[in-house]
């Protein structure tokens, strides 16, 4: 053992695993955990390999989640986690690290990740397999905390290396360095709200100090992703790598030690740190979240289950829909409202569980998704009819000024751009020009507006 990985022997080779994951037994939901809390007593009497960084600082042909090395005054101290996530185990052991690398004699301590994810903050797999998750949840917020605690007022130049995605405290971890650099490429999400957390790890400290007040207000808010150009001109990172995992890491080595002629700006923000406002933030954003993990405030608890258990959401949220992918699902679902009243039903109280006329089936992106189903409940909910000729058919004809609509269009416009070709209805495959029947004349104006191509 080491750590919480398990070595397990394979033939005249070895394997490290970090995290298992046990068979479930019928009608049992399961989740990965670290292989040292999965398999229990059955490591009695392994041994176990003690290799901090301040004995075996880097250990090629060994498994070592935290390392590190020296490159001339640059101490390179990197952090490999399943998935990005800091148990609280973890971010003891990262904290020690941290104190032990602020005492050596460098001039920059650059904090990077391995592969995989940078950081996406607290374990929340370990925390739903404790016997308390929402103590367990405290205990791992306050542990990480502390670590962005020791980035924060470390002696040297701090350079945060985000080699891969991160989220939440991970991001804010990252800001506590003075100089962030990012690899082209990785997607960050500097928010909280969508597991019902206020949030931690200085964030309202960092993030303001990165971009401003206002925008950080906006980027907790809107809860939407951003890629690293678009952290770079807000200022979250100072520049970009290269794409390739070995070039940028020889890349952010050199840029690491520059750093302090580059960024002069950030190396002296190191004396005008404000020691007595971190505790200020700190006291005020645990407070909101004792709220939130021990009196389950925000439902951090059902959240966390769902996420851990990975069960589907009801649908693509709002607010990852684009503008006129929302025009058009509100149209098909007027339309198709107007088909239920006809039918007598009351279209306001939902069919399924999860609400809504077009609920997301989970197998595809939200932009296609969202135009054939609206285009589907289009053709369902009005009717789709060949034009009429000749003597009459039973159907009303198009008259001018009448209630048919007559649209000539081919049908390569019930086609999604980039999936499937070809049309979505037979009758419109048959007919060069259709009629979509009942179609109330204030729908027959937003046709355009709605990004329709009728």
């Amino acid at each position: 053992m080491h750590d919480d990985a398990a070595l397990v022997a394979c033939g005249d080779a070895s394997l490290w695993i970090g995290s298992l994951r046990r068979q479930p037994a019928p009608g049992e939901e399961t989740f990965k955990r670290p292989a040292r809390h999965e398999l229990g007593g059955l490591l009695d009497g392994v041994p176990r390999l003690e290799w901090a960084v301040d004995t075996h600082p880097h250990c090629e042909e060994s498994y070592q989640p935290i390392r590190y090395r020296e490159a001339g005054r640059v101490g390179e101290l990197t952090f490999e986690f399943y998935n990005g996530a800091l148990s609280t185990e973890q971010c003891l052991r990262l904290v020690r690290a941290l104190q032990w690398a602020k005492r050596r004699d460098t001039q920059v301590l650059l904090v990077r990740s391995g592969r995989g994810s940078f950081c996406n903050g607290i374990h929340l797999n370990v925390i739903q397999a404790a016997d308390h998750p929402g103590e367990e949840a405290w205990r791992n917020i306050q542990a990480i905390d502390d670590v962005c605690l020791e980035i924060l007022t470390a002696p040297q130049l701090t350079v945060a290396g985000v080699a891969g995605n991160a989220g939440a405290g991970g991001v804010m971890l990252a800001l506590a360095a003075d100089v962030a650099l990012a690899r082209q490429g990785v997607v960050l999400n500097p928010h909280y709200q969508t597991m019902g957390l206020y949030g931690s790890e200085y964030w309202t400290y960092t993030l303001p100090r990165a971009v401003g007040g206002e925008m950080a207000a906006r980027l907790c808010g809107d809860c939407l992703p951003i890629g690293a150009r678009q952290a770079w001109r807000l200022g979250m990172v100072q520049d970009i790598g290269p794409r390739d995992p070995d070039a940028f890491g020889s890349w952010l080595l050199s840029t690491a030690a520059a750093a302090e002629r580059t960024w002069p700006e950030h190396a002296r923000r190191k004396q005008e740190l404000d020691l007595g406002r971190l505790q200020q933030c700190r006291r005020a954003e645990l407070d909101e979240m004792r709220e939130d993990m021990l009196e389950n405030r925000r439902q951090f608890a059902e959240r966390c289950r769902n996420f851990v258990l990975k069960r589907p959401a009801c649908g693509t949220p709002d607010r990852l829909v684009a503008g006129w992918a929302r025009r058009t699902a509100r149209l098909g679902v007027y339309w198709n409202a107007e088909r239920l009243a006809l039918r007598g039903v009351d279209s306001s109280k939902p069919r399924q569980e999860c609400g809504g006329a077009f609920r997301h089936s989970g197998r595809h992106g939200g932009r296609a998704w969202t135009r054939r189903t609206a285009m589907r409940g289009v053709s369902k909910s009005v009717g789709l009819h060949r034009q009429p000729s000749g003597p009459a058919t039973g159907r009303r004809a198009a008259e001018p000024g009448g209630p048919f609509l007559a649209l000539p269009f081919p049908p390569s416009v019930f086609s999604v751009p980039g999936r499937r070709r070809g049309p979505l209805h037979p009758d419109a495959a048959a007919a060069q020009g259709v009629l979509l029947a009942g179609v109330p004349a204030a729908a027959q104006d937003h046709r355009h507006r709605a990004g329709l191509r009728f």
